[in-house]
């Protein structure tokens, strides 16, 4: 798997990373912010996805990291759990979003069939530094390692366990 090894010192890329992490960025605010629901709502309406993970969901809150579902389009009935990550900075949040184009460019599905998911991963990271645990078109398992590497240490054991938790893993 092609791993991406460059520099992040360019004024360029600070400046375009300074612009999409900014709070203000319209294409972050309405697809990010807009189409989510934090789990404490989850819980309270009875979301399908609470109901089946019940157990895992709970654990997320009371590591008391920040998590929510996003539930549009084609995640309606089965939506993304993303996981805010404490403490990423700027360098981690790179590799991580380079990582995962790479990742998802080495599935075997068509572009057409993860775009969506990817797009929706991205703006996520970039606007809360939040990450998904249940990709539909990205085998996360077996890419953890290497994801979990480039996390601050608290928050990878974290991350770690909720996907494993989710995953029918340890």
């Amino acid at each position: 798997m092609k791993k991406y090894e460059g520099g992040f010192e360019s004024q360029e890329f600070k400046a375009l990373l300074n612009l999409l992490t900014s709070k203000s960025c319209c294409a972050c605010n309405s697809v990010a912010a807009g189409n989510r629901t934090c789990l404490k709502n989850a819980k309270e309406g009875r979301c399908l996805i609470y109901d089946k993970n019940a157990d895992i969901l709970t654990k997320l809150e009371e590591k008391e990291y920040p998590s929510f579902l996003y539930q549009r389009y084609e995640y309606q009935a089965s939506p993304l759990i993303f996981m805010e990550c404490p403490d990423l900075t700027q360098e981690q949040m790179m590799h991580l979003l380079l990582n995962f184009i790479t990742y998802y460019g080495n599935t075997d599905h068509n572009k057409t069939l993860y775009a969506l998911e990817l797009s929706v991963l991205i703006i996520n990271l970039i606007h809360d530094s939040a990450l998904v645990i249940n990709p539909h078109y990205l085998e996360i398992t077996a890419v953890l390692d290497e994801i979990v590497d480039v996390l601050p240490e608290a928050f990878g054991s974290t991350f770690r366990s909720a996907v494993d938790a989710f995953h029918g893993g340890n």
